[in-house]
């Protein structure tokens, strides 16, 4: 049983270990590299998991400057082609045109002239090697079209980086003002409790719903609105530990030998509230990947063609009683579903 209980414990931290990896790999593991995993075209809309498209490459009349690798690891780069889905090509040497026969059923044929694609003479085992390939849709594309995998990973880091960054905003203002209220007591520790008590009368996604409105859409945003409304537990936790800890008597000795209140919270208090400090933030983190989720669904924080987990079940809405594409919400979903308890089995360890 034991054995069994820490084995479980392992998968749900390996996964979050996973997680995180795509999530700092970004473009440099993407099928799809291009910014925001845009390359998309209508005919593969809605592509079923495990499907397989040849595709062929026809180069735009623009030049595409080579980013470098940082940019490349931020921002992906940016392709000087279109690409179109076919089922075959028909190479016309006479008048140097190829036949296209589009993916979608029933469609007409497509002549293009050869000139699209070199200006000089090209032979039809050259244009094959090199302007078209056949990709690998592991996980199906969404409604326009996008590699639903490169999506994902993309999106690991907006939820997961929204995720912690506004963590790390609610804990500074947890600990400070956790920390006033503990240590001082009073009549800050009142004003503090009441400030307290008025968020708690309001459920979390409703401050934040109404800060994002009042503030806008974005990143920055979401940062802001889920920050700013999540560091009520973390300030409980912190008044409670510190309430405690600052009556133990090696702090009245502290305080004998001179030491300020400064030194005495910062050396003798904060090192002792950090476990407690620990499990808080995890927990905050995943009601904070939730609430980001949420957001993205009511269309109040990153917008596309910037990619969050929660963005892709908004777009995937439409399509889920229609029949064959369950994978469209399910993946997104299902990853943030396995996020959250990952981090919340972390935290009960």
């Amino acid at each position: 049983m034991e054995i069994s209980k820490k084995m479980k414990k392992n998968v749900f931290f390996y996964w979050l270990i996973f997680v995180v990896a795509c999530a700092v790999l970004g473009y440099l593991i993407c099928p799809d590299d291009t910014p925001n995993a845009n390359d998309r075209h209508a005919d593969i809309a809605k592509l079923s998991p495990f499907s397989t498209v040849k595709i062929l490459k026809i180069p735009l009349q623009k030049e595409v400057k080579k980013v470098s690798f940082i940019h490349y690891w931020l921002s992906g780069q940016e392709r000087n082609e279109e690409i179109m889905p076919y089922k075959n090509i028909k190479f016309l040497p006479q008048t140097q045109q190829i036949e296209v026969l589009p993916l979608t059923e029933n469609a007409n044929a497509i002549i293009l002239d050869l000139k699209k694609f070199t200006n000089t003479t090209i032979s039809e085992k050259d244009l094959l090697k090199n302007h078209t390939e056949t990709r690998f849709y592991a996980l199906g594309a969404d409604k326009s079209g996008r590699d639903i995998l490169s999506l994902l990973i993309l999106g690991a880091r907006i939820s997961l980086g929204i995720g912690f960054m506004s963590v790390l905003l609610a804990t500074t203002i947890g600990v400070f003002l956790g920390a006033l209220a503990g240590f001082w007591k009073g009549w800050i520790d009142a004003l503090i409790m009441g400030i307290v008590s008025v968020f708690w009368s309001i459920p979390s996604i409703l401050w934040v719903v109404m800060l994002s409105t009042l503030l806008g859409k974005g990143v920055g945003v979401a940062i802001l609105a889920i920050g700013l409304t999540s560091w009520v537990e973390t300030a409980r936790l912190v008044r409670g530990e510190v309430q405690k800890i600052k009556n133990m008597p090696y702090i009245e000795v502290a305080k004998t030998l001179g030491a300020s209140n400064w030194r005495i919270f910062w050396v003798h208090i904060f090192p002792n509230i950090q476990s407690v400090l620990g499990v808080a933030m995890i927990s905050n983190l995943a009601s904070a990947i939730l609430m980001e989720a949420g957001l993205s669904f009511l269309g109040l924080s990153v917008q596309s063609p910037v990619v969050s987990w929660g963005l892709l079940i908004s777009e995937s809405y439409p399509f889920m009683t229609e029949q064959g594409k369950w994978f469209m919400w399910v993946f997104p979903a299902g990853v943030i579903a396995v996020t959250v308890l990952s981090f919340n089995m972390i935290k009960e360890d």
